[in-house]
């Protein structure tokens, strides 16, 4: 399962938490920007993070404290090209 949620961590939380509780499946945040409270929650679901180029941001400072955070085995990177290019490839073709 790949989850693309803005706005809406502690409803997703709650239904991946009661969907997990029917039987584990794999899956990922995809474009993850949240809360180090979500990425913990994710991880305790067995659920991967990965992050876009937003985690290179000036102002994505708690986003880099958050990832630091997450185990290398459960991190994923992507793209979303041809949005969010990382620094210094932002505003540029990706």
């Amino acid at each position: 399962l790949i989850v693309h949620t803005r706005d809406a961590d502690e409803d997703m939380a709650r239904i991946l938490d009661e969907e997990m509780g029917k039987g584990a499946f794999p899956g990922l945040l995809h474009c993850f920007s949240s809360s180090s409270q979500l990425a913990e929650k994710a991880l305790e679901l067995g659920l991967y993070i990965s992050l876009s180029g937003i985690v290179t941001f000036k102002n994505a400072v708690e986003l880099r404290e958050t990832a630091a955070k997450v185990p290398m085995e459960r991190l994923l990177v992507e793209t979303d090209a041809p949005y969010l290019a990382p620094v210094p490839k932002r505003g540029k073709r990706n």
